[in-house]
C-alpha cells in the first residue's frame, strides 16, 4: 500500500491500491468508489503564474483628433434616415422630396382641360413644365406622374378655368423661393397660391370631401325677347330705329 498525503489537506490520508497490487483479502475499489480530495480553498501553488496584461490609456480628446477618420461613410440622421436618389431624396442629392398639396387658379382657354392627355394641350402639362423649370421635379422623373405620387382633386374639360383647384405631389422644396420660382415659369393665367405639407398618404382625388362647379352664363340669356322669332326680333328693331330717328321715346 502506498500512502499518499493530498497537498493542502488537514492531515487526513487517501489509501490508494495499485493495480498490479494483489487485493490481500480486502474488496477492490473501482475508480467509481473512490473518495474525492476536498479541494484546497486559495490559489494553486502550483499553477503557473500568468502575467497580467499591459493596461494602455484610453487616448485624449487631442489624439482622437489628429487620428484619421476609420471610415468614410457619414452616418445616417435619425433612424428613419433615407438613402439619398431612393426614398425622400431626388437623385444626385438634390434633396429630399417633400410631399405638398398646391393650391392654383388657372384660365383654361386654349387648353384641352386640366388632365394630362397625350398628343393634348392640357393644364397640368403646364404646371409639371413649371415645377421642373424650379427645380421641384427632376429631369429624369419628368412625365411620370407615379414617381411623384401626382394626383388632382378635380377635372375640367376643355376650355373650362377654375379658380381653386389643389395638386398633391412630392417634390423637393430647396432651396427656399420654390414658389416664386415656379409662378415665374408659368404662363399667363396661372397662379399657384401656396402649398402645405401633407403625410405620405395624402390623395388629392380621395380625400376631397366636395367639389363645386359654378356656370357663368350672360344676361342676356335671361332676356324673354330672346325666345322670340327672328322675324319679329328683326321687325321690334326697326321699329326702336326709326322712333329714335324721329326723337319718339319707346
Amino acid at each position: 500500500k502506498i500512502h499518499q498525503k493530498a497537498p493542502h489537506s488537514t492531515g487526513a490520508r487517501a489509501h490508494v491500491r495499485r493495480r498490479d497490487e494483489p487485493s490481500q483479502g480486502r474488496p477492490s475499489m473501482s475508480t467509481e468508489d473512490e473518495p474525492t480530495a476536498k479541494k484546497p480553498r486559495g490559489p494553486d501553488p502550483t499553477a503557473p503564474v500568468e502575467a497580467a496584461a499591459p493596461q494602455t490609456e484610453a487616448p485624449t480628446a487631442a489624439a482622437a483628433a489628429d487620428a484619421p477618420a476609420q471610415s468614410s461613410i457619414a452616418p445616417t440622421e435619425g433612424a428613419d434616415a433615407k438613402p439619398a436618389g431612393d426614398e425622400g431624396e431626388e437623385g444626385g442629392g438634390r434633396g429630399k422630396k417633400r410631399k405638398i398639396a398646391a393650391f392654383l387658379a388657372y384660365v383654361g382657354k386654349g387648353y384641352q382641360g386640366f388632365q394630362r392627355n397625350p398628343g393634348a394641350r392640357t393644364v397640368e402639362d403646364e404646371l409639371e413644365r413649371a415645377i421642373v423649370a424650379a427645380g421641384g421635379i427632376s429631369a429624369d422623373n419628368a412625365g411620370d406622374f407615379t414617381k411623384v405620387q401626382w394626383t388632382r382633386a378635380a377635372r375640367t374639360d376643355k376650355g373650362v378655368s377654375a379658380v381653386g383647384q389643389c395638386v398633391a405631389l412630392r417634390m423637393v422644396l430647396d432651396p427656399p423661393g420654390v414658389l416664386e420660382r415656379i409662378n415665374a415659369a408659368l404662363p399667363d393665367g396661372f397662379k399657384i397660391f401656396g402649398y402645405k405639407r401633407v403625410t405620405g398618404g395624402f390623395n388629392a382625388k380621395t380625400m376631397c370631401d366636395r367639389r363645386r362647379y359654378e356656370y357663368v352664363i350672360p344676361t342676356f340669356a335671361f332676356d324673354p325677347r330672346r325666345c322670340l322669332p327672328r322675324r319679329e326680333v328683326e321687325a321690334e328693331a326697326a321699329l326702336a330705329a326709326e322712333a329714335a330717328e324721329q326723337g319718339i321715346e319707346t
